[in-house]
């Protein structure tokens, strides 16, 4: 099994290094194909979250261009969900380089163009990102606030997808991670008990809805490794220790490599 794992991990990161050096001529082909216009419209509204994407991590000033025209084009087209996620796009850009109060602009310039208008997932997706940026901010009740209301939204979405007999997967998953990043937020406010109750429910809800995406395996072993931080910060060493054994077999690997 280990064997297996070792070659899975391995295989995992020749493809992403792959990926990686793959990445300017996508870019460069993006901006070819909203220049010249030859793309159909999903396309273009794809195109335009990717470059917003990309060069928040390089270079703020074409974050900013795209993401001007990204509005534009999304206005023209009547794509409000599409205009949503710019905004939420710039506001996680914000929020990465510390400017925590133009993150919380944006975002809520997201949230005031779809919520209350159907757009379930949209809400819940916009919500999460106003909870990351709250907890960066070190406002940890409303960070709180707003991924109970992510969690919300979430269920109005998942529901309408088994009403409609249409994949749920993507939306168990979301309230795992949601689940995951409160437990952080308890973790911040000493509520060690309220800490695992939330990882146990998280953890339930993927052990629950398996799957063979490499990013279960990643979110498995951070689960194993916060675990296991707060059974060492509320001393029961003897519950952390074999959580820490199985983040150490998988994770540190992962986590140095990935």
């Amino acid at each position: 099994m280990k064997k297996l794992l070792l070659s899975f991990l391995l295989l995992f990161l020749t493809w992403q290094m792959q990926a990686q050096e793959n990445i300017p001529e996508r870019i460069q082909l993006y901006e070819q194909e909203i220049a010249e216009g030859t793309v159909d419209e999903i396309k273009m509204l794809k195109n335009y979250i990717d470059l917003i994407t990309y060069f928040s991590h390089i270079d703020i000033s074409k974050t900013h261009f795209y993401f001007h025209k990204a509005i534009v084009y999304a206005q023209e087209k009547k794509q409000l969900d599409w205009e949503s996620a710019y905004w939420r796009r710039l506001g996680e850009a914000y929020c990465d380089l510390g400017k925590i109060d133009s993150a919380y602009y944006c975002i809520d310039r997201a949230i005031e163009l779809v919520e209350g208008k159907g757009y379930d997932f949209e809400d819940c997706v916009n919500y999460q990102a106003k909870g990351v940026a709250f907890l960066k901010g070190n406002e940890y009740e409303k960070a709180l606030d707003a991924y109970l209301k992510a969690l919300e939204f979430n269920e109005k979405d998942k529901a309408s997808r088994i009403a409609a007999q249409q994949d749920a997967l993507n939306n168990f998953w979301v309230d795992a991670s949601i689940y995951h990043n409160i437990s952080k937020i308890y973790i911040k406010l000493l509520n060690y008990d309220k800490a695992i109750e939330t990882l146990q429910h998280a953890k339930k809800i993927t052990d629950d809805n398996p799957s063979d995406r490499f990013v279960y395996v990643l979110f498995q072993i951070e689960l194993f490794g916060d675990f296991a931080e707060v059974y060492l910060k509320t001393a029961q060493p003897e519950k952390a220790l074999p959580l820490l054994n199985s983040w150490l077999r998988t994770g540190c690997f992962v986590r140095i490599f990935a």
